[in-house]
């Protein structure tokens, strides 16, 4: 029925408090399935538990039909902050992939009541509404004020004043900051091709080393970095393969520069 959960994320300290990022488009199953125009979420597409999971309700988020939300994150160390990462796009059954004209973006949205309240923001973001429709966040642990966010254009963007404004930089498919740097700025990404190093929350990148198992976008893509939570020097890259459902994973070792 096209009411797809994209993420979620749990209160740190109380695990029975989640929230889910849902699909909020329209059901893209044609009649007799849905009649034109369904939409099953049509307050906020983000939702809430206190049960662990037993109930949900639908936040009031600023909904605006049509809207993803991508990535819901609980921030690790204030558990009323939560971020979430948006994406519009109207489809209509049997017309192809979709059109983002005609559709609200709202880039990144904002809860500092626990879901209660939302504010959104695109500032400093283009004009195009591919600069807006976003594909992933990372919000550093160190740091609640700053966020990292790729677009559906070839740029991603950094904000260190939680979500307020935002600021161009290189484009990045996967990515992650190293929850081992004590002042939290230092992340790596990828953009295909590369690994790439950044330093200072996001802004300035600098070429590491071509990507492992790279061979072109038509055939696979990087999804996700993720450090070792025991070896600091350890990294992991996956990789998805299109036409199929294979996941490669790869290790880097920081130290010694090998991959494996």
């Amino acid at each position: 029925m096209n009411t797809a959960v994209y993420s979620l994320s749990a209160d740190p300290n109380d695990f029975s408090v989640m929230y889910a990022g849902f699909n909020g488009g329209s059901c893209s199953n044609p009649p007799p399935i849905c009649e034109p125009d369904t939409y099953f979420n049509t307050t906020g597409a983000t939702h809430k538990t206190i049960d662990g999971g037993l109930t949900w309700m639908e936040l009031d988020a600023l909904y605006t039909p049509d809207l993803r939300i991508i990535v819901v994150e609980v921030h690790p160390t204030d558990p009323n902050l939560i971020y979430a990462a948006t994406f519009s796009k109207l489809t209509t059954p049997g017309e192809g992939a979709g059109d983002f004209e005609g559709v609200a973006q709202l880039g990144v949205l904002r809860s500092r009541d626990g879901g209660v309240t939302w504010s959104s923001s695109t500032s400093g973001m283009g004009d195009d509404p591919r600069e807006q429709a976003l594909l992933g966040m990372a919000v550093l642990p160190a740091d609640p004020s700053r966020l990292f966010v790729p677009a559906s254009s070839n740029a991603s963007y950094w904000s260190s004043d939680g979500g307020e404004t935002f600021h161009r930089t290189a484009r990045m498919i996967a990515f992650a900051y190293d929850s081992h740097d004590p002042e939290g700025l230092h992340m790596l990404g990828s953009n295909g091709e590369f690994i790439l190093e950044n330093q200072d929350g996001g802004e300035i990148w600098t070429r590491k080393a071509p990507t492992p198992g790279f061979v072109s976008f038509q055939e696979a893509v990087p999804t996700v970095i993720v450090w070792s939570p025991s070896y600091p020097k350890a990294v992991f890259l996956a990789w998805a393969l299109r036409g199929g459902l294979q996941i490669l994973g790869w290790r880097r070792d920081l130290e010694t520069g090998s991959f494996g």
